[in-house]
């Protein structure tokens, strides 16, 4: 890649020493080869006992060139904004930062107090505002309120989702909402820090979500 490197090394055959040791001794001759720090720190580097993780690594590794121009051509949807203020309160945000000026979001929130009368409203209030080019806002947790983001998605929904942890500089999305970034319709809120997650974490970003529907953000 133009800023890093990706290395999927294979043990053929028994090693001498531990397979750890020679990673090491290969990264020690390189930095001393090139004559800067190569492997600065911070790197990552894990031992892929499990033959599905290899595979998921593989796919990741090959998808990274698309990914870097999909990055490239729309920065506005990958880009991160420093500080969102809500309710008084800072968080990050990484995506589509322009999906909170849509005047149509509508927050996905389920309890288990709720009535089937009362699912089926806010099924069909979610249904109308992803037809109608609105944005789902949620940390989708529970189960009825990822189903309610995979068919509001199907539908053309926008989607802000609350995180319980930051987004690392140099972390991008995964997978699916990697997609939904490169056509502008996700936008990621997190906070500062990284919280557990319990009830309180729960609801706290419930809460958050009511905020941004609710209007009480400002961007910096």
């Amino acid at each position: 890649m133009p800023d890093h490197l990706h290395i999927l090394l294979g043990v053929a055959q028994d090693l001498d020493e531990h397979v750890g040791k020679k990673i090491s001794a290969f990264k020690i001759k390189v930095n001393a080869l090139a004559g800067v720090k190569v492997f600065a720190s911070g790197y990552h580097d894990h031992i892929l006992m499990d033959a599905c993780i290899r595979e998921t690594v593989r796919k990741y590794i090959r998808d990274n060139a698309r990914r870097a121009v999909l990055r490239r051509a729309f920065p506005d949807f990958f880009s991160r904004t420093r500080v969102v203020e809500i309710d008084g309160v800072v968080y990050q945000a990484y995506g589509n930062i322009y999906l909170l000026d849509n005047p149509y979001k509508a927050q996905v929130v389920v309890h288990r107090a709720d009535s089937p009368a009362k699912k089926d409203e806010d099924k069909a209030r979610w249904a109308h505002a992803s037809a109608n080019g609105g944005v789902l806002v949620s940390p989708f947790i529970h189960r009825d309120e990822q189903a309610a983001r995979l068919a509001g998605e199907d539908l053309g929904a926008r989607i802000i989702k609350i995180h319980n942890r930051p987004i690392g500089q140099r972390e991008k999305p995964a997978g699916h909402d990697f997609d939904l970034c490169a056509q502008g319709r996700l936008l990621l809120i997190t906070p500062r820090q990284e919280l557990p997650i319990i009830r309180s974490t729960c609801l706290l970003m419930n809460e958050i979500a009511a905020a941004i529907v609710a209007g009480r953000f400002s961007v910096r």
